[in-house]
């Protein structure tokens, strides 16, 4: 698995989560779908407009999260066994790291699961998230360092490897002075790190 940082925020400190969760039942009353958003919410005042995008990722998430379930749902159920597998499919969405915050920008670093029956292992998926305190917008690369993802990569890889970093595969997150790319799926890969100031 990827190795996360664990010198992070405690997230007890900066506020709570709390969690949305909810069972889907197909015509027989038979569950056959969850999902759960672990939705954190800042408590001091300052971060007001960070809650506010928050608020609005946990939304959409929820959303899209439904949207599937109307999709994949019903066709995805299958009868309980006694493999001891889940019975149904399961999506969570949860913190995994609050990893930067400060009077610029706050991190928070989430873990999309999904877990199908009968499945070996569950999958998962980095969600990443970078918000501007002042502004409550969520930022890019750019925002932070001043280039883009391609002049990011150049820089580390060289002419001929200007696609090895770039924003379909990797998200990134702050972590006191340092940006960390993480790739978006549990692969066995290292994180990249570079200075926030940038790279010459």
């Amino acid at each position: 698995e990827e190795v996360v940082s664990n010198q992070y925020p405690d997230e007890k400190l900066y506020g709570t989560i709390q969690l949305v969760d909810k069972n889907y039942e197909d015509e027989n009353g038979e569950k056959n779908y969850h999902y759960e958003v672990y939705q954190f919410i800042f408590s001091d005042p300052k971060y007001l407009k960070v809650n506010e995008t928050l608020q609005g990722v946990y939304e959409n998430k929820e959303l899209e999260y439904q949207k599937y379930y109307e999709q994949n749902g019903p066709f995805a159920y299958e009868e309980p066994n006694l493999s001891g597998y889940i019975e149904y499919p399961q999506r969570k969405w949860y913190l995994v790291n609050l990893t930067y915050v400060g009077e610029d920008y706050v991190s928070l670093l989430y873990n999309d699961l999904i877990d199908f029956p009968n499945a070996a292992h569950p999958m998962t998926y980095f969600s990443p998230l970078t918000i501007d305190v002042q502004t409550g917008k969520i930022v890019d690369v750019e925002d932070i360092l001043g280039c883009t993802w391609s002049e990011l990569s150049q820089k580390l890889y060289g002419e001929l490897c200007d696609s090895r970093l770039n924003k379909d595969e990797y998200g990134f997150y702050l972590d006191g002075n340092e940006v960390h790319f993480i790739y978006r799926t549990s692969r066995f890969v290292d994180e990249i790190v570079v200075p926030r100031e940038g790279m010459d």
